[in-house]
């Protein structure tokens, strides 16, 4: 049997999606624990920095760890982006082009097989630049918009590839390497 799908969730490719359904599901709850902006950022760094520390202990890094575990700091990060937006918007209009220098670094990363959390760190500082570039109007003149449309394309084949991969298995096992399937 070939695996389609993560192998710890039964969901798949969406399993992110249920991670996130759950963290806003506890936003109200998160709000009202983490309601000063110091005791927010602690948190953040506190959620990152144990899920940085426990991904070094396991075998597969970062991807190892429990969807939740991968799911909580990184939503705390952009919940604190959020509150932090004034800041952010102080920053200098040359985050655009430090957004686009991130991003190619990062997929750079991820391309030449860098540590996950080497790679995460790129994510983490792309999202916070680019954050402080949309609210500085930065991406204003770049055209982007136009690119939406693909974006919710490539999605949806996304989330559609385990059930296209598990026809293909299946066509492929019956008629090229001929093998017969007995349901009980």
């Amino acid at each position: 049997l070939v695996e389609c799908g993560n192998g710890r969730t039964l969901n798949a490719v969406s399993w992110s999606i249920s991670v996130e359904m759950v963290l806003y599901l506890l936003f109200p709850v998160i709000l009202v624990v983490l309601k000063r902006p110091m005791v927010l950022r602690a948190a953040t760094l506190l959620a990152l920095g144990a899920a940085c520390f426990a991904s070094l202990q396991l075998d597969g890094g970062w991807s190892a760890l429990a969807p939740i575990a991968r799911g909580l700091p990184c939503f705390l990060f952009g919940v604190m982006l959020f509150f932090e937006r004034d800041r952010l918007r102080k920053l200098a209009s040359w985050t655009a082009t430090a957004t686009h220098v991130a991003l190619t670094l990062t997929v750079a990363a991820m391309f030449l097989n860098a540590h996950s959390l080497l790679v995460l760190t790129g994510v983490l500082v792309t999202v916070a630049l680019a954050a402080s570039a949309d609210l500085n109007g930065g991406f204003g003149s770049m055209g982007l918009e136009n690119l939406a449309p693909y974006g919710q394309v490539s999605y949806s084949l996304y989330m559609w590839h385990p059930i296209f991969i598990t026809i293909i298995m299946e066509s492929f096992s019956l008629t090229i390497l001929k093998l017969d399937h007995e349901y009980a």
